[in-house]
C-alpha cells in the first residue's frame, strides 16, 4: 500500500489526503456520457448504485445545512 511509503510529515499529508478522498464525493461515478456517446447499454445494477450514491450525498448535504441553519433567524 501506499502508507508504507510515507513517512515523517509526508505521513500527514497522506492522512489529510486520504481523509479528503473518503469525505468529498466522488462526482466521476455519475458521469454517464462517456458510455452514452458510446452507445454502450449502462447497466440497471449501476443505475441504481449511482441513484442511491447521488441521493445519499443530497441526504448529507441538506441535513449539514439544517444543523448549520437550525438555530439561524432568517428573515
Amino acid at each position: 500500500s501506499l502508507s508504507s511509503y510515507s513517512v515523517g510529515s509526508e505521513y500527514a499529508s497522506w492522512t489529510a489526503y486520504s481523509v479528503a478522498y473518503t469525505v468529498v464525493p466522488n462526482f466521476q461515478v455519475l458521469w454517464l456520457t462517456d458510455a452514452v456517446t458510446q452507445n454502450n447499454v449502462i447497466p440497471t445494477k449501476y443505475l441504481l448504485k449511482t441513484t442511491t450514491y447521488g441521493l445519499l450525498y443530497i441526504v448529507a448535504s441538506v441535513s449539514i445545512g439544517v444543523i448549520l441553519f437550525q438555530r439561524r433567524e432568517v428573515a
